[in-house]
């Protein structure tokens, strides 16, 4: 959870590629763990950072539909942040 939040300080900031950094290491950390909600919320940042593959999308939603959510908490990133999406793999 620290990593993700870490990440998306880092995208408030506009470093996106340490954030896109920090954001993969928390959800490999989250898969390690096992934790279903955490690696939902990663990807979910990801997504909105335009980082997130297909794959991710449909996992991201797999987990949700499982644990009966029907919406995560958006971070708040400024604009320019979100515009500037850069899709990675």
């Amino acid at each position: 959870m620290l990593q993700r939040i870490s990440g998306i300080a880092l995208a408030r900031l506009g470093q996106l590629g340490e954030a896109e950094t920090e954001l993969v290491s928390a959800l490999e950390a989250s898969r390690e763990r096992g934790s279903d909600y955490d690696i939902a919320a990663t990807i979910d940042v990801l997504g909105t950072l335009g980082m997130a593959e297909p794959r991710l999308s449909r996992e991201r939603g797999e987990i949700l539909r499982r644990l009966m959510i029907e919406k995560l908490p958006t971070p708040l990133l400024p604009s320019s942040v979100a515009e500037s999406k850069v899709a990675i793999r």
